[in-house]
């Protein structure tokens, strides 16, 4: 993985140069307007890992053409919902009797089989979840906690951060392309 990551970067840094023309010449006064501070900051201190992470996101939701924002919604889908069916797992494992609900008592037989360490977990998933504290977790209440865990871990503001990777699109053309990015990393770049 690292090789290839690698090697993406060095492409979309000599696509850079390649690519590069006057009008495309950044306003870097516009772009640290426009970007999330702890984007700029990722920017400053880690470039290379930023170039990486860019190339990742387009290479995985978009095409040879680059991304669009469609594509970046995608991706902040996917990783909500991988949360989410994650967390639901973790409260329908317990539904012992598969009647769609999950009781306390389903949660003690499963806590007496599981190591010490998911036995809290568990616990405090069901405690979490169940909002009416009657002691059953219904399906409404798993999908509810879910949702709650999946905006958590996706918070609006990494949504927004990733979705302002569109400010990359220099050319216009309504996609980010990675010799874009590079371009922007390489602006970044302290003159030596």
């Amino acid at each position: 993985m690292r090789f290839f990551s690698s090697i993406l970067i060095w492409m979309g840094l000599a696509l850079s140069l390649s690519a590069q023309s006057a009008e495309q010449k950044l306003d870097m006064s516009r772009m640290i307007e426009m970007l999330p501070e702890r984007m700029l900051k990722q920017l400053e201190q880690k470039p290379e890992k930023f170039l990486e992470e860019s190339a990742i996101l387009i290479l995985g939701f978009g095409d040879e053409a680059g991304i669009d924002l469609a594509g970046i919604n995608a991706s902040i889908n996917l990783d909500r919902a991988w949360v989410r069916a994650r967390e639901m797992r973790r409260l329908m494992v317990a539904d012992l009797d598969n009647d769609q609900v999950v009781k306390v008592s389903e949660i003690k037989q499963l806590m007496a089989a599981e190591r010490a360490g998911k036995r809290g977990l568990l616990l405090l998933g069901f405690q979490a979840a169940d909002v009416n504290k009657d002691a059953v977790v219904s399906q409404a209440e798993m999908q509810n906690h879910a949702q709650i865990k999946a905006m958590a871990a996706v918070s609006v503001e990494e949504a927004e951060r990733k979705r302002a990777l569109m400010a990359f699109d220099l050319n216009g053309d309504g996609r980010v392309q990675i010799d874009e990015v590079a371009q922007v990393v390489e602006a970044f770049a302290p003159e030596s």
